[in-house]
């Protein structure tokens, strides 16, 4: 950039000795406003438009009719696509429509071959010898390309069908064939009379769609299909390990305890007690006959074990002498430990 030799005052901007000069090439003050500067000049100069000017300030480019405005808080010179005040200028006007024409041209050039309709010929021959890429035409007979109504494009080499037009008042009002007719369908599906068919039977035929389209199955198979997600279908609210229902059903049922017959000896019932973790268990003559005090059959106990199964509290009761012992157990426990207390 150049520096000023001596005081200098460019566009109302006074530099002194030794500063650097703005390089403004064809840009160049029209007329101030206040505090606005409004300048013209050449596109190719843009980049050297001010930055000190005040907001509003504007510049419209002679050459390519481009329009720029001027945002202070910013510090950026930017083209307008709308008229941004109530008094607006007649260059500010046109540069804002200009720009909207260039971006509408530009649109158009980035689409490869826009189609152009360009009117309707009654047959062939009526279609001009020297199209331009994109030129379409109605061909209103029928011809080598189609039926009558036929749409054709040049692509270059060659007219393209494209089709003929669609008329779309059959499918738009609400009267015509083609809604009635699918009204008066849905109201026969509504009331049709049916007949009961009673108690199902499992080679009984239902309609369903599978996504690929519409398909027949029979009631066995929904069924099977809907017993087989029950089976599978986990249930957190169970509280079993396993959490479905055969599973826990399963669970449960091999938590049961089993009746355990030992004579004289009651060890074995204990621990079949402790294996599914029974803190109070029941017994009779049955189950242990030489164990009770007396060889009454009328005997019936009671053990209650401690948190580890280690040791416990027997009542036995005789129903035909009337009696009540007691005794405890820590691991081992035979008839002569008996007491009677009743």
């Amino acid at each position: 950039m150049a520096v000023a030799q001596n005081t200098v005052i460019i566009d109302d901007v006074e530099y002194k000795p030794g500063e650097q000069l703005p390089q403004l090439g064809s840009i160049h003050r029209v007329f101030k406003d206040g505090g606005k500067r409004h300048y013209e000049g050449l596109a190719k100069d843009s980049d050297k438009l001010p930055l000190y000017v005040a907001n509003n300030s504007s510049c419209f480019m002679t050459d390519t009719g481009e329009y720029y405005k001027f945002d202070e808080s910013k510090k950026l010179w930017y083209k307008p696509d709308k008229i941004e005040q109530s008094k607006v200028t007649p260059i500010e006007v046109y540069g804002v429509l200009n720009g909207k024409i260039q971006q509408v041209s530009e649109d158009v050039e980035g689409i490869a071959t826009p189609l152009l309709y360009k009117g309707s010929v009654s047959n062939i021959s009526q279609l001009p010898l020297s199209p331009k890429i994109g030129w379409m035409y109605n061909i209103s007979e029928k011809s080598i390309y189609g039926e009558a109504g036929m749409n054709v494009a040049w692509t270059g080499e060659i007219w393209d069908a494209l089709g003929p037009a669609i008329d779309m008042a059959p499918y738009l009002r609400e009267d015509s064939e083609i809604i009635t007719s699918l009204k008066t369908k849905t109201e026969n599906l509504e009331s049709a009379n049916y007949t009961d068919r009673g108690t199902l039977a499992d080679t009984d035929a239902f309609l369903i769609n599978d996504g690929t389209g519409m398909k027949k199955s029979i009631l066995s198979k929904l069924s099977d299909f809907v017993l087989n997600k029950i089976a599978d279908k986990v249930f957190e609210k169970l509280q079993t390990n396993n959490k479905t229902i055969l599973g826990a059903i399963n669970e449960l049922n091999s938590n049961t305890m089993k009746h355990v017959s030992a004579n004289s000896d009651i060890t074995p019932l204990i621990d079949s007690a402790k294996r599914f973790n029974r803190k109070l268990i029941s017994f009779d003559a049955y189950d242990i006959p030489d164990f009770f005090p007396s060889s009454s059959n009328w005997w019936m106990g009671f053990i209650a074990l401690n948190n580890s199964g280690t040791y416990g509290t027997m009542i036995a009761f005789s129903f035909s002498d009337n009696v009540i012992y007691k005794c405890c157990w820590n691991g081992s426990t035979d008839k002569n430990d008996w007491v009677k207390i009743s």
